[in-house]
């Protein structure tokens, strides 16, 4: 778990929780804290997460640190559809039992 400071530039800027799907690659927002101090525990989908916002997320390691460097541009979209890649696999060795490659994995996403 971590916090996750958003700047305008940032993939997440301007967009609501639903348009980022971040679920879909295994990132859960836990509570918003807007720059006035007010904190959206447990935020709906129809959030939008605005520049300044910073997020309380949980997920693996490997996945929070390539969040953070997601640029609003083409390769953000690419990003967010391998990350979504990436979580079905992970989720397709855990049901196989295949816990010891999943956390290799984990571990290797963090050094990227």
């Amino acid at each position: 778990m971590t916090e996750l400071p958003i700047s305008a530039g940032d993939w997440m800027a301007d967009r609501s929780l639903r348009q980022l799907a971040l679920r879909d690659e295994g990132v859960i927002v836990l509570g918003i804290e807007r720059p006035d101090g007010t904190y959206f525990g447990v935020p709906v989908a129809e959030t939008v997460i605005q520049p300044r916002d910073v997020l309380i997320i949980y997920s693996r390691r490997g996945a929070l640190f390539q969040l953070h460097q997601r640029r609003r541009d083409r390769g953000g979209e690419e990003a967010h559809r391998a990350a979504v890649k990436e979580q079905t696999r992970l989720i397709a060795a855990e049901g196989s039992g295949d816990a010891d490659q999943r956390r290799v994995d984990d571990d290797a996403g963090m050094a990227s």
